[in-house]
C-alpha cells in the first residue's frame, strides 16, 4: 500500500473517485448570460427572419455552453486561438485511434536541424527565480475547483482525464563523485537535477485539467522552488500529493485543452552503490592504476523516474536537451552529439552541453561519466556491397564510436566493426536510414545492453573480444549483442511500444533479424539462420513449456513489467516473428517491415495490430499459387490478425501429432503441449482442450521437396500418402513454432531412413526430429528408447549444429538421472557417450579447433570438433583427457614460472588457443593432481585478466579435493567482489566431483553470505540457486525444508521453494524413466 504526504494541511476532497468533474460543486464561475430586449412594434418580423434570429441565437448559447465547459474563457486565448485549437482537434481527432497516444512529430528531429543554437553553461542546478513570469492580476485567476483524488490503482499516467504529454526535456544534472575532486562527505555518490518540462494538455483530454501526475522515485524535490507556468503567467499550485513513484502536483485553476505549460522543478537524488535500475556507480582502474568511481544510468523499462521527475512510460515521448556537470578528469556522454564541454567558474568541474535529442522515451535516456577513450570510424566512408542494393543513405553519414575505460579499446574492435556492419545492412534490409549523426556503443555497464538512442551501453562481457584471450563464445555474444542493440535503433527506439504488454514483438524483430544481418555480413560462413532454427526455437520451447504466460500480458503494476521484459519474450516472440516470415516469404517480410517504418518514420508508439496490418498489405500484394501460405486456413487470403491472435494471447505452443488414418491417408492433429501428461492421447478428444492455433505446416514426403498445408483449429489436416511406405515429417526446415510426434511405426522409418541416409532431411530437419523425439519421450508420448535411437545415425554426422542438440539432449538425460556424479549407474552412461563418440573422435580435432579460433568470419560459440571433444572427454574417454594433459603439462607446467622468460602470469605465458583453455586447466588438475592445482591455484590469485581467471577458476573447481573446494569457495565470499562470488560458484556447479560441497557450504556459511547479499536481489538469488544446484534426492527435499525452517528470511526468497519443485520433478522422471534408460545404456555400451 502506498504511502501518502501532503504539502497543504486543508486538502477538499468530493466524495466522487472518477477524477475532476465538469461540474464541480465549489466552481462559483458566473454563467453567461443572453437577454434579448425587443422593442414593440405592430408589424410581425417575417419568419425567415425569426427562423434565422432563433439559430443565431442557438449557435451563441451552445457556443457559450461548450466555451465554459471546455474552459476556454478561464485563461488568457483570444477567440482566435480558441476557433485555431478547435479546428486542430477536429483535424488530429479524425486520424487518430480511438486510444490516442501522444502525437507523432516531423521526420526531422531538431539534432538534424542547425547546430549553432547553445543553451546557457550553467555551473550549479540552482536556477533564479527573478525573471520568472509575473503572477496575473486576480481578476483573471479562475476559481479554486474541488480537488478529488487521483486513482492510481491502474499504476498508469491519466489518458482521459489530466491527459497531459510532455514536448521537450531540458534537464541538468551534477553528479558528485569521489576520487576526482573534493567532494563534502554528504554530497559523495549524489546528483543535483534542474529538469524543465514543456507539456501540454492533451487534444483528446476529457476535460480541461485541475491536476497532472509525473514519475518520480527516490528523489526529493526542493519545493520552495517549484514553478508551473503558461502563456508567460504563473499558475499556482494549491498542493502535492506523492506515493512511491508518482507526484501529483494539483493547481488552482484549469487549464484548457490543447494549451502548453511549463514545469520547473530543483531537486537532488543520490547514484546507487551497487548495480541497479537508475543512475549507478562503477568501480574501475583508471589511467594512473588508481581506482576510480564512474556513473551510467539504466534506466529501461521504468527507472528513469529515479534520475528526472518525468512522463516515465514508453508513449509518452518527447524531445530532451542534456546538460551534465562532472568532475574534471571525466568525460560525459548522453544520447545526442556534444555541443560543448568547458571549464566554468568551479576549475574543477566541466559543463558538457549536447544537442537536442530525437523524440524518445524516457527510459532510453542515457548518461554515462568517467575517464573513457574511444575508437571511431566515420560511416560515410564505409560502401556496403550489397546485391540489388538501390538504397544508399542521403545524408552526411554517421560517426560511430565504441568507449571504454582507460586501456581497453583494443578490445571494443570487434565490436566496432560489427556495429559499423550491421548499421550497414539494417538501412539496407529497411530501407530506412539511421537518424541519427552519431552512435555511440559503451563497455560500462553491470547489467546487460541497453539499446539507448545513440548511447547504446554494453557489460564487458557482450562488448570485448581479442582472439589471443577470448574463448569463441565472446566473440559470439558481442556480435549478437551488438546486432540485437542496433536493431532496436528501429524497432524499439524508432518505433516504440505502446505499452509493456507489447514487448514480445519490438524484442522478438530485433532478435530474428540480428541472425539475419550476421548471417549476411559473415557470408553465410556461420550458417547462422540454421543456428536460430536450432537454437534460438528449443531455447522458446524450453522456456515456454510450462505454458505459464502468453506473449502478450497483462501488465499493470511496476512489478509485472519485469515479467514482460525477461528471456520469454525474446526467444519466443523471435521464434513467432521467423514463423511469420516464412509464411509470407522473406521480401515480403522486408517490404512490409520497410513500408511500416516509412509510415511511422517520425517515430512514435505503436501496437502489435499496426505491424500485422503493413505485414498483411505485403502479402496481399505478393504474387503466389493458390495453394501458398499467402491464402488462409479457409482459402481466402490470409489473414494475419486473426491467425497471429492465438498465438500471441494463449500461454504455451502446440503438439503435432501424425498418426496413419488408412492404407492412403495420414491424419495430423494438435494439442496443447503443456497438456499431453494429464490425458491419454487419442483422437476423440482433440477438441475438448479448448487452447487451439491454425498451424502452418511445413511437411516432407520421403526425399521430397518440403510443402505447405494448413492444420486448421477446427479440424484435423489429411496428407495422401501411401502410409504402409511413405515417410512422413512435418515441421521439416523447423519453421513452425510446435513440436512433432509420430505413432510408433512412424519414429521407426523416419529411425531407418536416417540410418540408411540422413542427407534427404536437412540439417534442421535432422536437428528438429532429435529435439523432438527427446522432448516426447520427457512427456512419457514415447519411449526413451526411441529417442536414443534418433541417434545411431550419428556416425556419419558432421554438423555442428545437430551435434549441439544432441550435447543437450544427452546433458538434459544425465542431469535429470544424476548420471553426471560418482553413482554406480553413471558408469552405464559414460560408456554410451564413449561408444556413441569413439568412432568420431580424431585427436586432430585438437588442432582444427585451435585453427577456427583465429576465423575471422567464424564467430558461432563452438564447433562440430570442439563439441565432440567436450563430450568425449566430459564422458572420460582416457584419450581426450591425456591429451588436455599433455597440453597443460606443455604449455602450463613446462612455460610458467617465476625464472621463464614469459613469467608466471598465465594470460602473458599460456600460450593455448582460448577455445582449449578452460579443458586444459579442469583436466590437468584431474590428471596430474595436486600439483597442477597449487600451479592453477597460485596463477590465479595473480591473475588480473577477468577472462583467464574465469579459466583459472574452473580449472580449480575440477579438484577432488572437497576441503580445497571448500577454501575456494570461502575465499570467494570473503573477499572477492559480488560477480566473483557468482563465477566461484557457477564454476563448482559446472563440475561434477563435488556434488554435495555447494549445499553443504552453504548452509554453513548461510549467515555471512546473507549478510552480504540480502540487499542485492538478483546476485543473492544467482548463489542460491548454484548452492542448490545439485540437490534431486528425496533426502534433498527434506534438507531444503529443514533449512528454510531455521532460516526465516530463507521464506522470502523463492529459489528455495522453487528447488523443491524441481527436485520433486527429478524423482517423478527416475521412477518413471530411470531403469528402462539405464538398461538401454548398459545394452549399447
Amino acid at each position: 500500500m502506498s504511502t501518502h504526504r501532503s504539502t497543504s494541511s486543508s486538502v477538499q476532497r468530493s466524495s466522487s473517485s472518477s477524477g475532476v468533474s465538469g461540474t464541480s460543486k465549489g466552481s462559483t464561475r458566473p454563467r453567461h448570460r443572453v437577454e434579448a430586449k425587443v422593442a414593440k412594434r405592430k408589424p410581425q418580423m417575417p419568419n425567415q427572419i425569426m427562423v434565422s434570429a432563433g439559430i443565431i441565437i442557438l449557435i451563441i448559447v451552445i457556443v457559450l455552453v461548450c466555451g465554459i465547459f471546455l474552459g476556454w474563457f478561464g485563461g488568457t486565448e483570444t477567440e482566435q486561438s480558441v476557433i485555431r485549437n478547435t479546428s486542430i482537434v477536429i483535424h488530429q481527432t479524425s486520424t487518430t485511434s480511438s486510444s490516442p497516444s501522444p502525437e507523432t512529430p516531423s521526420e526531422t528531429s531538431s539534432e538534424t536541424s542547425s547546430e549553432t543554437s547553445s543553451t546557457p553553461s550553467p555551473e550549479t542546478t540552482g536556477r533564479s527565480t527573478s525573471s520568472s513570469p509575473t503572477t496575473p492580476s486576480s481578476s483573471s485567476v479562475p476559481d479554486v475547483p474541488d480537488y478529488e483524488p487521483f486513482n492510481y490503482s491502474t499504476y498508469r499516467l491519466p489518458r482521459e482525464e489530466a491527459y497531459v504529454v510532455p514536448r521537450k526535456y531540458d534537464l541538468k544534472l551534477k553528479v558528485y563523485l569521489p576520487t576526482y575532486v573534493n567532494v563534502p562527505e554528504n554530497k559523495i555518490l549524489t546528483f543535483e537535477g534542474d529538469v524543465e518540462i514543456d507539456a501540454r494538455v492533451h487534444y483528446s483530454s476529457w476535460l480541461p485539467v485541475n491536476y497532472f501526475v509525473l514519475h518520480m522515485e527516490g528523489l526529493s524535490l526542493d519545493e520552495e522552488n517549484l514553478e508551473i507556468s503558461t502563456n508567460g503567467r504563473i499558475v499556482p499550485i494549491h498542493h502535492m500529493t506523492y506515493t512511491s513513484d508518482i507526484v501529483i502536483f494539483y493547481l488552482s485553476e484549469k487549464i484548457p485543452i490543447n494549451q502548453e505549460f511549463k514545469i520547473k522543478l530543483n531537486y537532488t537524488g543520490k547514484v546507487l552503490k551497487e548495480p541497479d535500475r537508475g543512475l549507478y556507480n562503477i568501480t574501475y582502474t583508471g589511467r594512473n592504476e588508481s581506482e576510480k568511481v564512474g556513473v551510467v544510468a539504466q534506466l529501461k523499462a521504468i527507472y528513469a523516474r529515479r534520475v528526472v521527475p518525468c512522463f516515465d512510460e514508453p508513449d509518452f515521448k518527447a524531445y530532451w536537451t542534456i546538460t551534465v556537470i562532472h568532475p574534471e578528469g571525466t568525460i560525459a556522454l548522453s544520447n545526442a552529439k556534444e555541443i560543448s564541454s568547458e571549464k566554468g567558474p568551479e576549475t574543477s568541474w566541466i559543463t558538457t552541453r549536447f544537442h537536442e535529442s530525437r523524440w524518445m522515451s524516457s527510459y532510453t535516456l542515457s548518461i554515462a561519466i568517467g575517464e573513457f577513450d574511444y575508437e571511431e570510424f566515420d560511416y560515410v566512408s564505409y560502401q556496403p556491397d550489397y546485391p540489388h542494393a538501390s538504397y544508399k543513405p542521403d545524408y552526411p553519414g554517421v560517426k560511430i564510436r565504441t568507449y571504454t575505460t582507460p586501456g581497453k579499446t583494443h578490445l571494443a574492435l570487434y565490436a566496432l566493426k560489427i556495429g559499423v556492419k550491421c548499421l550497414g545492412f539494417l538501412e539496407y534490409y529497411f530501407h530506412t536510414k539511421f537518424p541519427l549523426k552519431k552512435l555511440d556503443m559503451i563497455g560500462f555497464s553491470l547489467v546487460g545492453a541497453t539499446e539507448n538512442w545513440g548511447l547504446i551501453t554494453f557489460t564487458e562481457a557482450s562488448f570485448f573480444y581479442d582472439q589471443e584471450i577470448y574463448p569463441l563464445e565472446s566473440k559470439y555474444e558481442v556480435a549478437t549483442t551488438v546486432a540485437h542493440e542496433i536493431t532496436h535503433q528501429w524497432f524499439g527506439n524508432l518505433i516504440t511500444v505502446k505499452w509493456w504488454d507489447e514487448i514480445w514483438w519490438t524484442e522478438g524483430i530485433a532478435t530474428y533479424v540480428q541472425y539475419i544481418s550476421l548471417d549476411y555480413i559473415t557470408k553465410g560462413v556461420n550458417k547462422l539462420k540454421d543456428h536460430f532454427a536450432t537454437e534460438v526455437m528449443e531455447i522458446a520451447f524450453m522456456l515456454d513449456r510450462p505454458a505459464l504466460r502468453s506473449l502478450r500480458l497483462k501488465v499493470e503494476r511496476p512489478e509485472d513489467i519485469a515479467g514482460a521484459t525477461l528471456p520469454l519474450p525474446y526467444f519466443k516472440g523471435a521464434a513467432f516473428i521467423a514463423m511469420v516470415a516464412e509464411l509470407l516469404g522473406e521480401e515480403a517480410f522486408r517490404k512490409g517491415l520497410k513500408s511500416y517504418l516509412q509510415e511511422f518514420s517520425g517515430g512514435g508508439a505503436r501496437e502489435s495490430s499496426h505491424l500485422w496490418f503493413f505485414l498483411q498489405l505485403a502479402n496481399e500484394r505478393r504474387s503466389a499459387p493458390f495453394d501458398s501460405s499467402k491464402f488462409g486456413p479457409n482459402g481466402n487470403l490470409l489473414n494475419l490478425y486473426t491467425f497471429t491472435l492465438p498465438w500471441t494471447t494463449q500461454a504455451g505452443f502446440p503438439l503435432v501429432t501424425v498418426d496413419v488414418l488408412n492404407s492412403s491417408t495420414f491424419e495430423i492433429t494438435q494439442y496443447p503441449m503443456n497438456k499431453v501428461k494429464d490425458r491419454k492421447l487419442s483422437k476423440d478428444d482433440s477438441s475438448a482442450h479448448g487452447i487451439k492455433w491454425d498451424i502452418p505446416i511445413w511437411y516432407q514426403l520421403n526425399d521430397n521437396p518440403v510443402k505447405f498445408a494448413w492444420l486448421s483449429k477446427d479440424k484435423p489436416l489429411y496428407i495422401r500418402a501411401d502410409t504402409e511406405n511413405d515417410i512422413l515429417v512435418v515441421n521439416g526446415d523447423r519453421h513452425g513454432f510446435y513440436r512433432q510426434n509420430y505413432d510408433e511405426k512412424g519414429w521407426k522409418k523416419i529411425i531407418k531412413q536416417l540410418t540408411e541416409n540422413h542427407t534427404i532431411y536437412n540439417l534442421r530437419t535432422r536437428s528438429s526430429i532429435i529435439a523432438d523425439a527427446f522432448a516426447a519421450a520427457f512427456e512419457g508420448l514415447i519411449d526413451y528408447s526411441t529417442a536414443f535411437d534418433t541417434l545411431q545415425y550419428l556416425e556419419h554426422e558432421k554438423e555442428y549444429l545437430v551435434w549441439k542438440t544432441v550435447k543437450r539432449a544427452l546433458n538434459t538425460v544425465a542431469d535429470l538421472g544424476n548420471f553426471f556424479t560418482q553413482c554406480n549407474d553413471s558408469t552405464s552412461y559414460k560408456g554410451y557417450v564413449r561408444n556413441l563418440l569413439k568412432p568420431i573422435f580424431k585427436p586432430s580435432f585438437f588442432d582444427d579447433v585451435a585453427y577456427q579460433s583465429v576465423d575471422k568470419e567464424y564467430l558461432l560459440p563452438s564447433s562440430f570438433e570442439m563439441n565432440v571433444i567436450d563430450m568425449y572427454c566430459q564422458a572420460e574417454a582416457e584419450e581426450c583427457m591425456a591429451a588436455y594433459a599433455k597440453i597443460f603439462k606443455k604449455f602450463v607446467l613446462d612455460k610458467c614460472c617465476d625464472t621463464c622468460w614469459a613469467g608466471q602470469i598465465a594470460s602473458n605465458c599460456v600460450d593455448v588457443p582460448p577455445p582449449l583453455k578452460k579443458g586444459t586447466y579442469c583436466y590437468g588438475v584431474k590428471i596430474l593432481g595436486s600439483k597442477a592445482f597449487e600451479k592453477v591455484n597460485e596463477m590465479a590469485g595473480i591473475e588480473k585478466n577477468k577472462i583467464e581467471l574465469t579459466y583459472l577458476r574452473h580449472g580449480i573447481s575440477c579438484h577432488d579435493d572437497k576441503q580445497a573446494i571448500k577454501r575456494f569457495l570461502r575465499s570467494a565470499v570473503e573477499e572477492g567482489s559480488f560477480a566473483d562470488v557468482i563465477e566461484v560458484f557457477h564454476s563448482v556447479d559446472e563440475n561434477h566431483i563435488n556434488d554435495d560441497v555447494l549445499f553443504t557450504f552453504l548452509s554453513e556459511n548461510w549467515e555471512q553470505i546473507y549478510n552480504r547479499f540480502q540487499n542485492n536481489n538478483n546476485e543473492l538469488r544467482a548463489v542460491v540457486e548454484a548452492g542448490l544446484s545439485k540437490t534431486h534426492t528425496e533426502s534433498d527435499i527434506q534438507r531444503v525444508k529443514k533449512f528454510i525452517e531455521e532460516h526465516k528470511e530463507a521464506n522470502k526468497i523463492e529459489a528455495f521453494s522453487k528447488r523443491i519443485g524441481v527436485i520433486e520433478d527429478r524423482i517423478a522422471w527416475k521412477n518413471r524413466n530411470y531403469e528402462p534408460v539405464v538398461a538401454y545404456f548398459k545394452s549399447h555400451s
